[in-house]
């Protein structure tokens, strides 16, 4: 985990994943609610789209969307780092 980072998955063509800075995050639900944007930019609106389709999915057959969460080198150094400076390696 990194701090003030949230991991997601991007439902890009091909689905990619990543950190993003928590207060990048953009609320999802029904456009206009209390928080949620409405944005007109056609790749938010395609990307709420999309996980609309994927909320009426079962949970099963939702879990074939995600990308398996495979660390890069750089993701398994900087947790090694991270360890080290908290005290959690020996």
């Amino acid at each position: 985990m990194r701090r003030n980072q949230i991991h997601v998955q991007f439902f890009d063509r091909p689905p990619t994943r990543g950190w993003v800075k928590d207060g990048l995050v953009k609320l999802y639900g029904p456009a206009g609610e209390t928080g949620v944007p409405s944005y007109r930019d056609a790749t938010w609106v395609e990307a709420v789209k999309d996980a609309g389709e994927a909320e009426k999915l079962p949970r099963e057959d939702r879990s074939v969307l995600l990308v398996d969460m495979l660390p890069s080198d750089d993701e398994d150094l900087l947790e090694a780092m991270e360890e080290v400076e908290n005290g959690m390696c020996i």
